[in-house]
């Protein structure tokens, strides 16, 4: 009778051991795509419309202004804007009540030839209240200046200078507009498009090798 019931318990547990490898493989590979897959940004529908609110007010307050609203990557707010209302939009999304974008996060350039005004200048905002983040961008050529916001953020120097020295970006009224990142007798801009690759020497400032 006693092996009976040990043959009993040896068959039963081998089912439960069978059934427990047979669920676990598939989740093991579940587990194991998840990790490679990248991840994948889920946008947030109510935030959109919130912001898509908000775009369509400012472009209502400042039509002089305010060109085009529109998303970009689902959910990221773009607002594009005339080279002449860097400051008073800058000043609006600053200070408004229904803004508050209190925080420059940065100011970077784009180079893209083929365009009439080839040079974007890119501004990202950061509303700590509302946890919004939106992006401001104006457009010039190689001539026309772009009116500084360092009257409005004054964290926007350095990130100019740097936009005029990679691309060559003139800021009108900025307190100190001179190179940052390259020797100050260095003659061109590398982040143009158009830079030759070679035939250039250092490019750093030379105090780095004194």
């Amino acid at each position: 009778m006693l092996p009976v019931v040990v043959r009993q318990l040896a068959r039963g547990l081998q089912r439960t051991t069978s059934a427990a490898l047979s669920t676990s493989v598939p989740a093991r590979q579940a587990e194991e795509k998840k990790k490679k897959d990248p991840t994948i940004h889920k946008i947030d529908e109510e935030k959109r419309e919130r912001l898509a609110n908000f775009g369509r007010y400012v472009a209502e307050c400042l039509p002089k202004f305010v060109q085009q609203v529109q998303f970009a990557a689902g959910d990221e707010l773009e607002i594009l804007i005339h080279p002449s209302g860097t400051v008073p939009v800058m000043a609006f999304l600053k200070g408004h009540h229904s803004a508050q974008f209190t925080n420059l996060t940065f100011v970077c350039g784009v180079d893209v030839p083929t365009r009439k005004n080839r040079f974007e200048v890119v501004y990202s905002l950061f509303s700590v209240r509302f946890m919004a983040r939106i992006r401001v961008r104006t457009y010039t050529d190689e001539v026309a200046p772009v009116d500084s916001i360092t009257s409005v953020f004054r964290g926007a120097n350095w990130y100019e200078r740097e936009v005029y020295d990679m691309f060559g970006v003139w800021f009108n009224n900025h307190p100190d507009l001179r190179r940052i990142l390259t020797d100050y007798g260095f003659e061109g801009h590398p982040f143009r498009k158009d830079f030759p690759l070679t035939g250039y020497n250092e490019v750093c400032p030379s105090i780095f090798n004194s």
